[in-house]
């Protein structure tokens, strides 16, 4: 993206110019101020607080709590809008925090949307519905404003003629603002039908909770005037609104300032300056300060309480893995990859309703999601959006390891960067044979060892236990060969505990055991595949070859569309990509080889005719890539030592 630099320079001009420019307009309002009440003792102020009647204070109470209620219909209207199913209760705590602090400190633009963000993703709502509802409440006020204000000014016109003002208004009236309002407010509808389209009940709801705001907010400062000689309501509330408008000029908190000056020259023909000031002070305290109090307590408490809440679910999850939950998400995968959260050197994090989960490790800044979620795919978004919360949570960068293209679009919605880091391999089952012309290989590397009198057996899991310690031998005479050790995460490893969940295949000869490894398979028959693969050094070449062979007859058999041969790292990257890291990963794909066989492995599978499919990293802190790719490097090899082995 290219920077406008002359822009930039402006804006770094301006900026200063803007903040020296409301101070002025503040300062200089506050001086009127105190000319207007320089006659005044604090005794006469207070005595003018003091004299509003019970009833009054009742009722500026009672307008106060309604009109933070009919605030919080804006954040339910635009869950509405938005077709997201949320709990009431939540909306409600969220909206009013959000606007008793964004009231209060100003720039409720940032302050209500920071606000929002942060207690809505703590429940797992999508960044993306999350900004919508900000900036559907946002429109909602200012559609509100165009409209009620224009109408107001409008047809119950005020005299501005002897308005104190730090800056001179164009204006005798707001007759004149009001139709100006009332012009904006016409086009401003079209823009937002042109982009959003109409809806008729919610854009007639828009209107009537920003009407019942303006008037209920409206009527505390009302019932804080003396109610001897009350004004007429409908000309106050023009006085109300345009007061508020040059408040939201001056972008002062609260308008404090610019908005009291206002009714100060505005009501004077009407009510002293004390009595004007005893009512301003009353509705701060009431409808600012006090909302802000509660607002402020309650979200301590929450942060409090969710903190207290969040430790012991991590204690209880240290002592409790929900077993049958996460059978129940496995029962529901279609890859075979979701049995890799049985390892035991995975946390598990499930989405609320526990109907998916995601496995992910630690390593070194960062938490690894292995794969995409596991389990009911409806319920994916929201399990992501959990898990990327708990990693900024816990200050961790997130990333995603070896995810496919299916759900890209939930990663892109809560601002992850990809890379892609090579080809997964499955073969269709259903064009698999050992026949004719197009079988002829696989059927000579079958034939091979078949005629020396090897063979394949598939051991039930019941009848596991029987051969285990066998396995177990053959498993560290393969690992002591090869100089290796056991690796995780991504690959199963060899425990007893492990292996014995499944059924497991052998190639044997005169009863001896020469090759195992575990069977996977998915419950809705999609997937099939071999896990942990070892031999003892006595096998014959080709040994691998043919149990691949067997393990895919004997998937086809059983009804399985696919046999997984897993991933081929940095394979598919293209010469011509315009990705740096991708350029990086091509060159480590064609020269690589003294560290790890890239090329061999593709060719390897090449032979058994897969069907590749991209496979990606989903990160977060896109410049901390090279310590994103350490991590995940560190990780999948098992250490130091495993990054440097060639097994």
């Amino acid at each position: 993206m290219k920077i406008d630099a002359s822009k930039f320079q402006l804006k770094k001009i301006l900026t200063p110019i803007k903040i020296i420019v409301e101070l002025i307009i503040f300062f200089a309002a506050m001086f009127f101020i105190r000319e207007e009440i320089k006659n005044y003792t604090l005794t006469e102020l207070k005595a003018s607080i003091v004299a509003i009647p019970y009833w009054a204070i009742f009722l500026i109470i009672f307008f106060v709590c309604l009109d933070y209620f009919i605030l919080t219909r804006f954040d339910i209207l635009a869950l509405k809008n938005e077709k997201y199913s949320f709990s009431y209760k939540k909306t409600t705590f969220i909206s009013f925090i959000s606007f008793a602090f964004a009231n209060s400190v100003g720039l409720s633009g940032l302050t209500a949307s920071g606000i929002r963000i942060n207690l809505y993703s703590i429940w797992g709502v999508p960044y993306k519905t999350i900004m919508n509802i900000v900036i559907f409440c946002y429109i909602t006020f200012w559609l509100g404003l165009f409209w009620i204000g224009g109408f107001f000014l409008t047809f119950f016109p005020v005299s501005l003629s002897h308005l104190k003002l730090p800056i001179k208004i164009p204006f005798d009236s707001t007759f004149f603002i009001g139709i100006i309002l009332l012009i904006g407010a016409s086009i401003f509808t079209g823009i937002i039908i042109k982009k959003q389209g109409y809806n008729k009940d919610i854009f007639i709801h828009r209107i009537l909770l920003a009407l019942g705001d303006w008037i209920t907010l409206s009527l505390v400062l009302y019932f804080a005037l003396p109610p001897h000689n009350r004004i007429d309501f409908l000309h106050f509330l023009s006085i109300f609104i345009i007061a508020q408008i040059l408040g939201f000029i001056s972008n002062i908190p609260g308008g404090i300032g610019v908005f009291d000056l206002t009714f100060l020259t505005l009501l004077s023909n009407v009510y002293t300056s004390d009595k004007i000031i005893g009512a301003l002070l009353i509705y701060r305290i009431s409808y600012f300060f006090i909302p802000l109090l509660v607002a402020f307590i309650l979200f301590v408490m929450f942060r409090i309480t969710s903190k207290r809440k969040k430790q012991l679910s991590e204690i209880l999850n240290n002592f409790n893995s929900d077993d049958d939950a996460i059978k129940n998400c496995i029962a529901l995968s279609n890859t075979t990859d979701s049995y890799l959260a049985l390892l035991g050197d995975k946390e598990i994090l499930f989405d609320d309703s526990k109907k998916s989960f995601i496995m992910f490790a630690k390593s070194g800044r960062s938490f690894i999601s292995m794969g995409e979620p596991i389990g009911d795919s409806s319920t994916f978004k929201d399990c992501i959006w959990k898990f990327h919360n708990y990693c900024r949570e816990n200050k961790k960068e997130t990333v995603f390891y070896e995810i496919s293209k299916d759900f890209l679009n939930y990663f892109l919605d809560i601002g992850l960067s990809f890379l892609k880091i090579g080809e997964y391999a499955r073969v269709n089952l259903n064009k698999f044979t050992l026949d004719g012309h197009e079988g002829k290989d696989f059927r000579h590397a079958f034939n091979k060892l078949d005629n020396l009198g090897y063979s394949f057996e598939v051991i039930p899991i019941e009848n596991v236990p029987q051969i285990i310690d066998e396995l177990k031998n053959i498993s560290d005479e393969w690992l002591l060969d090869k100089n290796a050790k056991e690796k995780g995460f991504s690959l199963g490893k060899f425990t007893k505990e492990y292996i014995s969940l499944f059924p497991i295949g052998i190639i044997k000869k005169d009863e001896k055991i020469i090759a195992f490894g575990n069977i996977l398979t998915t419950n809705n028959n999609e997937e099939i595949s071999l896990d942990l693969m070892r031999y003892r050094n006595e096998s014959p070449n080709g040994t691998m070859d043919y149990f691949f062979i067997c393990t895919m007859k004997y998937g086809k058999d059983l009804g399985f569309k696919y046999f997984r041969l897993g991933m081929s790292p940095l394979a598919g990257i293209e010469d011509n990509t315009a990705s740096f890291w991708n350029k990086i990963e091509n060159v480590i794909f064609s020269h690589g080889e003294h560290f790890y066989n890239f090329k061999g492995l593709r060719a390897f599978k090449d032979k058994f005719n897969p069907e590749w499919e991209a496979r990606y990293i989903a990160y977060s802190g896109p410049f901390n890539l090279p310590n994103i790719l350490k991590d995940i490097t560190l990780l999948i090899s098992g250490g130091v030592k495993g990054l440097i082995s060639k097994k």
